[in-house]
This record gives C-alpha cells, sequence and structure tokens, in this order.
C-alpha cells in the first residue's frame, strides 16, 4: 500500500517523503483529489484482512474490520496465540518473564536437554550439559565425566543432572572448581564412582553444592579387606562422606572368654562372646556415619586382629 500520489497532494505532510491530504482553501487552492489507485488500496487492505479471517462480507456489520483483527492477530492483553506461533528462544536460564518456547523448556530440564554417550573417554562437563543426560556406554575402558562448576557458570539452584552408568566399568564422577557432592550426608565428597547397572541424579541445592540420588549412591560400594592397615583399640575417622559397613573377628589366644566390642560416634556395640578355648573367635559389626570416628577391640583375655572388612 502507497500514500496517496496525485498532483495536488499535500507533500511532506508528516514527513519527508511521508505525502498526505489537504483541505480546500477557498479561492487559493483545492482539496486534495483521490485516485483509483489509492482507494484500491485501502478496499484490499480492508477486505483481504477481513477474508483472511475468514468472515463473509457484510452490508450490515460495522465491526467486520475490528472482528478479522482480533481473529488474526493476538492482542498485547489476554492474547490467545492459534496455529503455530514462534518466538525467540530466551538464553538458557532465563528466569525473566520473557515467553519460554518449547526449546526453552527442553534446555533447561523439562525435558532432557540433551543425552551425551561416553565410551571410554574423559569428558569435562559445561552448562549446557544442565538438564540434560550423561551416560557412560561400551564394554572398553571406564569413563569418567566432571560436573559442571555451579559457582563459575552461575548454574542456577534447581538445576539437575542426570547420570547412568550402561557400561561394563565403573563410571567416575568428579567435582570442578569447590563444588560438593552430598551423598544421603551432611559431609561433602569430591568425587563419586557410580557402578554398572545405576544412576545418580545430581540436584544443585545452593552454590556449589550439589546433592547426589539414586541406586548408584547407595550401590557405590566395594568390601575392602583392611586389616592389614588396622589395629585393635585405635581411633579412625569415616572420611568417605557415606555411611560405612565394618565387620571386625578377633581370635582368642588363651583359654578365657572375651567379647569383641567397637564404638562409632557416640555409639557403643557388643559383638558375640568367644568360648573359653583358645582358637575361638568373637566378631563385632556396625555402620559407622560419614565423618563419624570408629574403633573395636574386646574386653577380657588376649586376642588376636584376625579380619577387619569395610565395605566402603
Amino acid at each position: 500500500m502507497k500514500r496517496i500520489a496525485t498532483p495536488n497532494r499535500a507533500v511532506d505532510k508528516f514527513a519527508a517523503g511521508k505525502d498526505g491530504f489537504r483541505a480546500a482553501v477557498p479561492a487559493v487552492s483545492s482539496a486534495t483529489e483521490f485516485s483509483d489507485l489509492w482507494f484500491n488500496h485501502v478496499q484490499e487492505a480492508v477486505m483481504r484482512t477481513i477474508e483472511q479471517a475468514g468472515l463473509v462480507q457484510s452490508d450490515t456489520d460495522f465491526d467486520q474490520f475490528v472482528t478479522a483483527l482480533n481473529a488474526t492477530y493476538a492482542r498485547l492483553s489476554s492474547a490467545a496465540f492459534t496455529v503455530s506461533p514462534t518466538a525467540l528462544t530466551p538464553a538458557q536460564f532465563d528466569a525473566s518473564q520473557k515467553l519460554a518456547t518449547t526449546n526453552f523448556l527442553k534446555r533447561v530440564g523439562v525435558q532432557f536437554s540433551g543425552v551425551l554417550n561416553i565410551n571410554g573417554a574423559n569428558i569435562v562437563g559445561v552448562p549446557a550439559h544442565v538438564g540434560g543426560e550423561i551416560n557412560a556406554v561400551g564394554t572398553g575402558a571406564a569413563s569418567s565425566y566432571t560436573i559442571p562448576d555451579s559457582i563459575a557458570n552461575s548454574i542456577p539452584v534447581g538445576s539437575v543432572i542426570m547420570v547412568a552408568n550402561i557400561s561394563t566399568s565403573p563410571f567416575a564422577l568428579s567435582r570442578q572448581g569447590t563444588d560438593q557432592f552430598f551423598i544421603y550426608s551432611s559431609t561433602g565428597s569430591n568425587s563419586i564412582s557410580i557402578p554398572p547397572g545405576t544412576d545418580v541424579l545430581f540436584t544443585l541445592i545452593s552454590n556449589g553444592q550439589w546433592v547426589v540420588t539414586g541406586s548408584g549412591s547407595f550401590l557405590n560400594y566395594t568390601l575392602q579387606n583392611v586389616v592389614a592397615s588396622r589395629a585393635a583399640g585405635t581411633v579412625y575417622t569415616n572420611s568417605t562422606g557415606k555411611p560405612i559397613y565394618v565387620s571386625v573377628t578377633f581370635s582368642q589366644s588363651t583359654n578365657v572368654s572375651t567379647t569383641a566390642v567397637a564404638t562409632a560416634g557416640v555409639a557403643s556395640f557388643a559383638g558375640s562372646t568367644t568360648t573359653p578355648v583358645a582358637g575361638s573367635v568373637a566378631t563385632v559389626a556396625f555402620w559407622v556415619p560419614a565423618g563419624a570416628t570408629y574403633s573395636a577391640t574386646t574386653s577380657g583375655g588376649t586376642t588376636t586382629l584376625l579380619y577387619w572388612s569395610e565395605m566402603r
């Protein structure tokens, strides 16, 4: 559509190059003449809007043009979008009042923002992995992955990363920066290794603090024979960042009964008691909370430390 272009139009009425209409001035000038081109422009602009809205032309409906505009274009107030509207996708962690596109929702984790499969490689996590799933795959070398630095990358609280191990080797997960992992404990950890066939969910609960839940977090144990590094009555500290299970067995050296006893934090435990025969055994088994101290010994008689195993 163009502005009026007849010879006696008001030149530059609205701005340079923006001509308009003028009224007649008696004995001085005539009013702007209309042209068929301009009227056809106006008519078609109105009628094609009405037709696009699917309305039938009417001689009596004076609101058709307004009705067509409302049906075709959303109002700024109480907008109702139809068909397939599109919009610019906000930045990944945008928390403003911008419109959220389906792509934005995907990237912030309403559905996984993406899937990364790692086959025997060491991958450094980036912010784009937030909201996604990280998988260790394959039957070869073990994989490793570092969780993105939440502080350096300004990752918002509530963000999640799903990690699964569908390979045949342990999957080593470690932090970046000063982030800490909290695995069913108030004591933070720098890393976790999840066994094959397990998964964990990392949820950011505060700057630098990821809570780790899922099968990989509580099945992340190996049975270890630590008797060579343990002694009866010595106090040790559970620094694994998770509860551990301890089993200690003593052998009776004399013909006097003895009982295996232990402490873990503020708790005390009594195990089995030997018979008054040299060579008989007594065992005590107990859980040690993360960060707690623990020890094991015997009461009465003379014994030798026979076994000390820890599920840690």
